[in-house]
């Protein structure tokens, strides 16, 4: 066995869900980060927020998400890898194969070592490491025979992730760069707990800042009332 192969196998795996999962980024979007892409800004009260800068894809705009503890975690990590012997991130080109050409020299985040070079990773690349580790897992965890995540899997998994924890979904459309609420409402899968919970919520404010006044108990008659609206079980 290859030991640091394994390794460094590993790390990328880890590196690149991670990412995908907290950010949001479309694929092509996580492998054209920089090292430039990692700014920061200071809130008025003096909090000072990491930011990630990802560059123009689909929407053809640059957009800004603050980052979580978890994303600037391996962010920092990454950085750390390319720099842990004192250097700085290596420049290198990209290709795109979308437009066919190659970027100018970049310190692309997602780069590794293949024998004495180094490459930046491909999104063919990504989709293997998936599939592979999806395999392996399926070796312990039969459910996994089944699994065929894609990068864009986490994509969705945010966006729902957000909105179902209050988000409101114009905020999770500027996240995740759509220009049209409806692409956002498409990706998100809303669960009828989550439905029920959100709007028990709602109730629950707006009763609280209503005067007492205006409501009462539900009598017996009342609610056998209800009863009687309610369609036969079976």
């Amino acid at each position: 066995m290859n030991v640091t192969a394994a390794e460094d196998a590993a790390f990328w795996e880890w590196a690149i869900v991670e990412v995908l999962r907290h950010s949001g980024v479309r694929i092509e979007e996580a492998l054209e980060l920089t090292h430039l892409s990692i700014r920061q800004y200071q809130r008025p009260g003096g909090e000072v927020i990491a930011l990630l800068v990802v560059a123009p894809s689909k929407s053809d705009r640059e957009r800004v998400i603050p980052m979580s503890a978890e994303l600037f975690g391996v962010i920092a990590a990454i950085v750390r890898r390319h720099t842990r012997d004192g250097g700085t991130v290596p420049l290198l080109p990209r290709y795109d194969p979308h437009e066919r050409r190659s970027s100018a020299p970049m310190p692309f985040l997602f780069q590794r070592r293949i024998g004495t070079n180094h490459e930046v990773i491909s999104d063919t690349t990504v989709v293997n490491m998936l599939k592979r580790r999806c395999g392996e897992l399926a070796e312990h965890h039969p459910a996994f025979h089944a699994a065929d995540f894609t990068p864009h899997d986490f994509r969705r998994l945010l966006s729902t992730d957000l909105v179902n924890h209050g988000l409101p979904i114009h905020m999770g459309a500027a996240l995740l760069g759509h220009l049209n609420l409806q692409t956002t409402r498409g990706y998100v899968a809303v669960f009828n707990e989550d439905v029920v919970r959100h709007h028990q919520g709602f109730l629950d404010r707006r009763r609280q800042a209503r005067p007492a006044d205006e409501y009462r108990p539900v009598t017996d008659t009342e609610w056998r009332g209800f009863e009687e609206l309610r369609p036969p079980k079976g």
